[in-house]
């Protein structure tokens, strides 16, 4: 349940800002963490739910929240133990990867984890890859094999970490995965308890401000992935899937992109595909009724906008609309600033860490070479922003990766990430060659033996 002892409602020192939230039922999910955000932080809000669309699209019926998107919520007084109790909420360590790659040898076994945290263990200043780049050159080994947080996901185990960093247990980081429509009901209890007001005929003319969390179809033409479909998939179709319950799991398949998760008492997937006899003629603003449906295994025509949009949701909550509240409120009420609780919302370094989440989320798309032709082909359109261009290409000389402010807290993400794709660094820092073979060997090898050993003591989350 929602605490009120811990989640303390901002008064406003001045006439509180009005916002009008308007959202519809294609973005429930974004529109009330919005409005219960804003209620908290002592605006005036209402929220509009609007039937724009002639088809509801919904929202994913799971949705993936990250260990910062945690802590957010806690701040709005929804606890880890409400997310388990009434969202079905089951913990998640890492993404897994499958048939991403089309030179593994034994493509039923191409399979790899990214983790949430940060692999292995740094020494003297330099970060663990360096010394494992210099050790995979005499011997076999990737940089999933020392993060806690993926083996504890192959062998489906876990614990909370501890705060001691002396414990192998302080590497570990986890976030939740939660029913949706459970995690909408908690965020209303929020803005209804923080003075939120539901009014379906309210109009913008009468608030200071209007944010429209709403479902836009239009093609920007800055999507760059080859989806043209998408549908929720049936339990029964998740379950004839491999799905890993810490994971969040990532297939490509015959039809496309199949994103799976398992919470405590349900499996939830959803399918972005790309078969011809679904995409439609260019400049066809009429998809046909029967391929455009929120029922689970309809096909949505789609709209490449629906992918990015339930993409963007996790990366929203954390950036793209505090920057939208940041840059309207310094203007209309900057005195309203003044409070800390908004200071710490209203950050202005998000808008550059949502680009650099954006980028490193894309670049897994960049380095995919999925079994299938179809996918390939389709991948094969897509090029990286300059920016990204130039992280890789000194990542992949130097095993450096540019700290910029909004990937100073990433740059494990980044390694882990390019890691799973099998993008290794050609060089390393030079000090790693102040070690002898012996030093580095007995070096790795204790790490791997301590995260090894920590991992097989921990409970299966069934127990």
């Amino acid at each position: 349940m929602v605490k009120p002892a811990q989640m303390q409602c901002v008064s406003a020192k001045t006439t509180p800002v009005s916002v009008l939230v308007m959202l519809d039922q294609s973005s429930t999910l974004l529109g009330m963490f919005c409005a219960a955000m804003l209620s908290q932080a002592g605006f005036s809000v209402n929220v509009n739910k609007r039937n724009r669309h002639k088809h509801h699209l919904g929202d994913h019926s799971a949705v993936v929240l990250t260990p910062e998107l945690l802590i957010t919520l806690s701040q709005l007084g929804i606890e880890e133990s409400a997310l388990v109790g009434r969202a079905e909420g089951q913990y998640y360590l890492a993404d897994r990867l499958m048939n991403w790659r089309a030179t593994c040898v034994a493509p039923e076994s191409d399979e790899t984890l990214i983790g949430l945290a940060p692999s292995g263990v740094n020494a003297n200043g330099i970060r663990f890859l360096h010394y494992l780049t210099r050790y995979r050159a005499a011997h076999s080994a990737n940089l999933s094999d020392f993060s806690l947080n993926t083996l504890c996901a192959q062998r489906g185990v876990f614990t909370h970490p501890v705060s001691d960093p002396r414990s192998v247990l302080s590497t570990l980081e986890y976030g939740l995965m939660v029913n949706t429509e459970a995690l909408v009901e908690l965020l209303r209890e929020v803005a209804i308890r923080c003075g939120a007001g539901f009014d379906a005929s309210a109009k913008s003319m009468e608030h200071n401000l209007t944010i429209d969390c709403c479902f836009s179809d239009i093609d920007d033409g800055n999507w760059p992935l080859p989806f043209s479909t998408y549908r929720r998939l049936s339990e029964a179709e998740v379950s004839a899937m491999s799905v890993l319950p810490l994971c969040h799991n990532q297939a490509w398949t015959e039809q496309g992109l199949a994103q799976t998760c398992q919470l405590k008492t349900s499996r939830h997937g959803q399918l972005f595909g790309h078969q011809a006899e679904y995409a439609f003629a260019v400049g066809n603003s009429a998809p046909p009724e029967w391929v455009v449906s929120a029922e689970v295994g309809q096909i949505i025509l789609n709209n490449q906008g629906l992918m990015r949009y339930l993409a963007d949701q996790g990366l929203l909550f954390y950036a793209g609309i505090l920057q939208l509240l940041s840059d309207t409120i310094a203007r209309e009420a900057p005195d309203q600033l003044s409070d800390p609780v908004l200071h710490h919302y209203f950050n202005r370094t998000a808008l550059q860490r949502y680009s650099g989440c954006y980028d490193t989320a894309m670049l897994r798309f960049y380095f995919a070479q999925p079994h299938t032709e179809a996918n390939r082909r389709g991948l094969s359109q897509y090029q990286p922003s300059s920016e990204l261009t130039h992280l890789f290409d000194l990542y992949s000389q130097s095993g450096v990766l540019p700290e910029y402010e909004h990937y100073e807290a990433d740059t494990h993400w980044l390694e882990n990430s390019l890691a799973a794709l099998g993008q290794y660094p050609q060089g390393h820092d030079l000090m790693v060659d102040g070690l002898s073979e012996q030093q580095l060997d007995t070096f790795i090898t204790q790490i791997r033996s301590r995260l090894n050993a920590t991992a097989q003591r921990l409970p299966r989350i069934e127990e």
